[in-house]
């Protein structure tokens, strides 16, 4: 602000300590997005000339400055847009979090989990926290394991997703749910106890002040599960037995073909995940190269798109991977071995 005032010099001393005081009161201002640290001045100039000095111009500035101070501030979001379904028992079912850094400077954060909630019909067992790390969508084993007490570090505005793994109770009934809470606890020292808008002298980033707008530097989020009774049935019968002279004698170079039967039944709205079919070739037996079908669909021995292979997933072993299954479902796998 520049301002431009032709006085007399009588006027020009009170005019000058209107200014000054003037310039000393700071007026409310918005610091969000600021970044802690950042020095914020604000000059006033008066330049003016006197009567009897026509040709003469003085220049006098007034100067306030202050330094914007950190805040702490986060919000957890459930990424879950509903309760997420599951079998009764089931293990290792997902939940998914992100955690944002709202302050200004950046902020270590804490996490834990409380899984034995009021109101609950049954208490999910978490057994684990991970780190989204790999930006593939959905929790993956080359994601990052959280161990408890570890600090996660985010940036101004940063964002992380976080998932948690809980095993579920046998014999739950349709429709009872289950919840997890999550918080995570800012890990600038004197936060706990503190209520929004406490002031932590020199905890901030920059030596700053820390205001704490999240009552003990805490953010929480709850999320959970809701049964669903989906049952899966496996079966595995003979489809057929050749032997070398078109007979069905079980004998030295007969061909046994297998059926693998899986069914599931139960509520549709519930979901069976990572079904993965693994049979082991029997003893005294070989394994027919090329004989593995998928609901009369032939698969290959080799590692591709369709999701079965043979003595690569596991030794020896025909692997079909099914994927997710949700009610009514019937998958037939044929398999066929060799006696030696």
């Amino acid at each position: 602000m520049k301002l431009l005032i032709h006085t007399t010099t009588g006027l020009l001393q009170g005019m000058w300590m209107t200014l000054l005081l003037s310039s000393l009161v700071v007026q409310p201002a918005s610091a969000q997005g600021v970044p802690a640290g950042t020095v914020i001045s604000n000059v006033a100039t008066v330049s003016y000339s006197t009567n009897n000095l026509s040709n003469t111009t003085e220049t006098v500035e007034a100067s306030n400055s202050f330094v914007v101070a950190e805040t702490i501030n986060a919000v957890l979001t459930s990424l879950d847009n509903t309760l997420v379904v599951v079998p009764t028992p089931a293990t290792n079912k997902t939940l998914t979090w992100q955690l944002t850094n709202t302050g200004n400077g950046t902020e270590g954060f804490v996490l834990n989990t409380i899984d034995t909630l009021n109101g609950d019909d049954f208490n999910p067992v978490v057994q684990s926290i991970w780190l989204e790390s790999n930006n593939i969508p959905g929790l993956q084993s080359t994601d990052t394991p959280y161990q408890t007490g570890n600090i996660l570090s985010l940036a101004s505005d940063q964002s992380r997703i976080i998932y948690i793994q809980s095993n579920i109770p046998g014999q739950l009934n349709k429709e009872q749910s289950g919840h997890v809470k999550l918080t995570a606890t800012a890990t600038t020292p004197g936060v706990a106890g503190t209520n929004p808008g406490h002031s932590i002298p020199g905890a901030g980033d920059a030596n700053t002040d820390a205001v704490v707008l999240i009552a003990d530097g805490q953010t929480q989020g709850v999320s959970g599960y809701t049964v669903s009774t989906v049952a899966l049935q496996l079966s595995k019968t003979v489809a057929s037995i050749v032997d070398p002279f078109s007979g069905t004698e079980v004998m030295s170079q007969s061909r046994i073909t297998y059926q693998i039967k899986v069914a599931v039944t139960g509520d549709a709205n519930g979901t069976l995940e990572d079904l993965v079919i693994e049979d082991t070739t029997p003893a005294n037996m070989e394994y027919v190269p090329g004989s593995i079908t998928l609901n009369n669909q032939p698969l290959t021995d080799v590692a591709d798109n369709d999701n079965a292979d043979f003595n690569i997933t596991e030794n020896n072993t025909v692997t079909v991977n099914l994927g997710s299954l949700a009610p009514p479902a019937i998958q037939t796998i044929t398999i066929t071995y060799k006696v030696n």
